[in-house]
C-alpha cells in the first residue's frame, strides 16, 4: 500500500449443533493487526497496533419443510486501515491516533423455501432479516483540511434496518431480488 505496510492474522473457531429442528452455531475469532508507515509518510512515524476477540452466537429453528427463523449476536471488532491512519489525499492530517471500532450485533429473521409454487419444478427462496447494530468509535472522515485528521472516532452510532432477499427459479432461468 502507498501509504504502510500492514501486517495482519486471524485465527477463529466455529462450532455447530443440531437438536431436531434447531441448529446452533457458536464462534470465536482472534485478529491481530501491525501498521507501520512507509518513508513516503513524513507527517508522523506513528505505528499502530491492535489485538481483537470477537465471540458470536446464532440460531436457526426449522419450523416446518419451507419456513424457518433465525438469529445471532455478534461482538465485532475493526481496526483502521494504513489510508485512515496515514492518507492525506483530499485534505486533512495523518490520522495516528484512531481507535478500532467495536461493534454488538443483533440480527434476526424468517426464511422461506417453497417449489411448485407457479409450476412443477420452481423453486422460491425469501429472506427477511432485522438488524441493529450498536458501535462505538466509528471510523470516519472529515472532510476537513490539515490540521484537522482525515479521519477521527465518533462516540457512538446506531445502525438499524431490514433487508429482504428473493430468488425464483424455473428450469435455467433466475430472477433474484
Amino acid at each position: 500500500h502507498p501509504e504502510g505496510i500492514t501486517r495482519f492474522w486471524s485465527a477463529f473457531a466455529l462450532s455447530e449443533v443440531t437438536w431436531g429442528d434447531l441448529t446452533v452455531n457458536t464462534g470465536l475469532r482472534y485478529d491481530r493487526q501491525r501498521i507501520e508507515p512507509k518513508a513516503s509518510v513524513t507527517a508522523t512515524d506513528d505505528r499502530y497496533s491492535s489485538d481483537s476477540f470477537e465471540p458470536q452466537l446464532a440460531a436457526i429453528w426449522r419450523l416446518d419443510d419451507n419456513w424457518s427463523v433465525f438469529g445471532s449476536a455478534a461482538f465485532v471488532n475493526r481496526m483502521p486501515t494504513a489510508d485512515e491512519l496515514f492518507d492525506t489525499y483530499m485534505g486533512g492530517a495523518p490520522s495516528p491516533d484512531l481507535k478500532d471500532e467495536k461493534g454488538k450485533n443483533l440480527e434476526a429473521g424468517v426464511s422461506y423455501r417453497g417449489s411448485g409454487i407457479f409450476a412443477e419444478g420452481d423453486e422460491a427462496v425469501m429472506k427477511l432479516t432485522l438488524f441493529r447494530n450498536h458501535i462505538d468509535d466509528m471510523i470516519v472522515r472529515t472532510g476537513a483540511a490539515a490540521p484537522t485528521p482525515a479521519y477521527v472516532n465518533i462516540d457512538r452510532a446506531y445502525l438499524r434496518g431490514g433487508e429482504l432477499e428473493a430468488t425464483y427459479s424455473i428450469d435455467a432461468f433466475e430472477l433474484g431480488a
